[in-house]
């Protein structure tokens, strides 16, 4: 087994976890019901994969729940993002299929509402993430959420509101670490982002920041007003 912990179902119904039990050092994704009802593990990972890979997983909190995994399980190197049922199943690719092979998938974050996954990526620039939406069962392509990042801009951190309607994500200029927090719609389109933080001044938004839990309000710091001074917005 591998030390990233296992994770169980929000029903409780199934445990999912990370195994080398074909490969040595090679940990696909495994799946079980925790009542015995069926008692031998399904494997949810379909590539075949060699020693020193690892898969990144969550579960959904739909019915059914699907398990949302990232890892280079086709192409070696080339990370990319998987969806497939709990029980097992046809796995689909989240991603477009166009990534080129020196692109990745970075990280992802599932909708509270279950329905949907966000991802960041340099599919379209190289080593530049952006952030896209797709629907967790892959049934249309993902969407890029973010507007044109200006240049020497990435996407940084990201967070769904509890309603699953919306997404905040800051962008952050790499030379000199200027941060801007942004909304969109969760299924887009990147033209509707809009900038939500004040006049920074020459400021930039702290690194964390949260969004209410009737999903109406993002509360943020950011040094807007003095130098090395941060207040609450």
């Amino acid at each position: 087994f591998e030390s990233t912990p296992p994770q169980v179902s929000p029903d409780g119904l199934y445990a999912v976890y990370a195994q080398d039990a074909d490969t040595d050092d090679a940990f696909e994704l495994w799946s079980v019901r925790l009542d015995d009802s069926t008692p031998s593990p399904q494997r949810l990972t379909t590539g075949s994969l060699t020693a020193g890979q690892s898969p990144s997983f969550e579960i959904s909190s739909g019915n059914p729940a699907r398990v949302v995994y990232k890892i280079d399980e086709d192409i070696a190197g080339k990370v990319e993002l998987y969806s497939v049922p709990i029980t097992g199943g046809l796995r689909k690719r989240l991603n477009p299929s166009t990534m080129a092979s020196n692109r990745d998938v970075y990280s992802f974050r599932l909708s509270p509402t279950g329905d949907r996954v966000f991802f960041t990526s340099d599919f379209e620039v190289y080593e530049t993430g952006q952030l896209y939406s797709v629907p967790i069962d892959g049934a249309t392509a993902a969407v890029r959420l973010n507007a044109d990042l200006v240049f020497d801009f990435d996407i940084g951190n990201y967070q769904v509101s509890p309603d699953g309607e919306t997404v905040v994500y800051t962008e952050y200029r790499r030379a000199s670490g200027e941060r801007e927090l942004w909304s969109v719609p969760a299924d887009g389109p990147m033209d509707s982002a809009v900038k939500i933080n004040r006049s920074l001044n020459g400021g930039a938004v702290g690194e964390y920041y949260q969004i209410s839990a009737d999903s109406e309000t993002v509360v943020y710091s950011a040094n807007a007003t003095a130098s090395q001074r941060f207040d609450l917005y």
